[in-house]
């Protein structure tokens, strides 16, 4: 429930602003990303909101914390994905065992 109303304050957010607006830094263009990814990263964005415009500078915004951004999230979504987060969450759990020994 709580979900839907976040998702509700972040349409009427959308709306009352311009978000036509680029969000990337001023000396950066699209044309500095890898088009690969900048075009995977608008697909999976655009799972947010209609607009393909904020899907390619949400996507753009990921890829300036981390160019592997998508073949990250791609790879996590996979099978091996999951192995690697139980893989990381038994270690996280044995690493709590220890220190609280």
């Amino acid at each position: 429930m709580k979900i839907h109303k976040m998702f509700d304050v972040l349409r009427v957010l959308e709306e009352k602003c311009d978000c036509t607006k680029r969000f990337i830094p001023p000396e950066r263009s699209y044309e500095d990303y890898d088009q690969a990814q900048l075009k995977a990263g608008t697909t999976v964005e655009l799972e947010h909101t209609e607009d393909k415009e904020i899907a390619k500078n949400i996507a753009a915004n990921h890829l300036d914390e981390d160019e592997d951004y998508y073949r990250k999230l791609k790879k996590m979504e996979s099978d091996e994905g999951d192995e690697l987060l139980l893989k990381e969450s038994w270690e996280q759990e044995q690493r709590l065992i220890r220190a609280k020994l």
